[in-house]
């Protein structure tokens, strides 16, 4: 069984990699499902056993990258760190991910906006907006971050302001940087989220 899963995974991790080199090389849109089976040298079949879709395998992409950082920010949660820096890990992370590959980032992000697919024969996809949300919980209950709005809003409104900064970065072009952006919009959000 443990075989099987490990056998699984790589193969999903041979689809991830030839399709992040072939959007690299064509772009998302001129990529089909069948040059992506054909770069992972695995059957048609194959690939519709892990994704319904070239989106979908997009989207699952993007989620296992962020469930890394979701674990790293735990870690920070688990040696002591506040909930609020270690949400500001996260975000620190999350702009690394997004600045290392420029172009899988804005396709990344114009599929986030699809109801994400659940793994097939695995757990719920990480969330960054239930991942946001419990470090928002853990610092109201520290008497942090205002309780009249509940942390699963409030997570839901920093995924937002995540995503409004990237696209905001990816318009303006090559030579702007994500982190200032994204440091701007977390300030702002954490002094109208502060505790009274």
């Amino acid at each position: 069984m443990v075989r099987q899963a490990a056998r699984r995974e790589a193969t999903r991790d041979q689809m991830f990699a030839a399709a992040t080199a072939l959007f690299a090389a064509r772009g998302f849109e001129a990529t089909t499902v069948d040059d992506i089976v054909r770069e992972a040298d695995v059957a048609k079949g194959t690939f519709y056993y892990h994704f319904t879709s070239k989106e979908d395998l997009v989207v699952v992409m993007a989620r296992l990258r962020l469930g890394e950082l979701i674990q790293a920010m735990e870690a920070r949660l688990a040696a002591g760190d506040r909930p609020v820096d270690a949400l500001r890990g996260l975000l620190a992370d999350s702009v690394a991910a997004a600045e290392s590959d420029r172009a899988l980032t804005a396709i990344f992000l114009q599929q986030s906006f699809r109801e994400p697919p659940e793994l097939r024969n695995g757990p719920p996809l990480p969330s960054f907006r239930r991942a946001a949300a419990q470090a928002i919980g853990l610092a109201q209950a520290a008497g942090e971050i205002r309780t009249d709005v509940p942390a699963s809003e409030l997570g839901m409104m920093v995924g937002v302001l995540f995503a409004g900064a990237e696209m905001a970065w990816l318009a303006a072009g090559a030579h702007d940087a994500l982190a200032p952006r994204v440091e701007r919009a977390f300030t702002i959000f954490l002094e109208g989220a502060a505790a009274r």
